[in-house]
């Protein structure tokens, strides 16, 4: 069986979806239809429904995953459900000097595989608002240093386990920026925040 992804490059080529956001409501059913055993793959295994903002912003998921990440997005459905898919996901280029934010956990675990990707936020947005479940962080500000490309989402509310009572009500405004795009970042400042 090919992967999402793969399947994904052999059936976008030549179709002009590679420069283009599928994400917009002018998209029609009918750019849409080679995409959707992958948007049904990811809708099912997400539990979402199969609903017009939800199926686009999969099918710019997918693309992205695809295209920019090369990866199937299926291997990383664990970091996908921190996005909320009723709201719109659509690929932007971040431009030259957008200021960014990772939190990323101040106590070093064991990390079975690194994703391929990451997920940064803007200035000002709680690490409540984006999914961090860590009880102590670490801040870090970057600023973008040439256009990078990245999948622009709402965050999802989230529990990690049924006993899970950190309170986590989404909404912030989160970017996943491929891991080979990193370097078109500078970190800029690091501060450890403790909750």
């Amino acid at each position: 069986m090919q992967s999402t992804s793969a399947s994904l490059r052999g059936r976008t080529r030549g179709t002009g979806l590679r420069h283009k956001s599928l994400a917009g409501p002018q998209r029609s059913r009918k750019v849409l239809e080679p995409l959707m055993p992958d948007i049904n793959a990811l809708r099912l295994e997400l539990r979402l429904p199969d609903a017009p903002i939800v199926n686009l912003g999969l099918a710019a998921t997918a693309e992205f995953f695809g295209m920019v990440v090369n990866a199937d997005p299926m291997k990383w459905l664990s970091y996908l459900r921190g996005i909320d898919f009723h709201r719109p996901v659509r690929q932007v280029i971040l431009e030259r000097h957008k200021t960014l934010v990772r939190y990323e956990s101040a106590d070093r675990r064991e990390i079975r595989e690194l994703p391929p990707f990451g997920y940064f936020t803007e200035p000002g947005v709680s690490p409540f608002h984006t999914g961090t479940s860590w009880p102590a962080w670490d801040f870090k500000e970057f600023s973008v240093v040439a256009p990078t490309r990245a999948l622009l989402s709402s965050a999802s509310s989230i529990s990690f386990t049924p006993g899970d009572r950190v309170s986590r009500q989404g909404g912030g405004i989160q970017y996943i920026i491929s891991r080979a795009d990193w370097p078109k970042l500078l970190r800029v400042a690091d501060t450890r925040r403790i909750r």
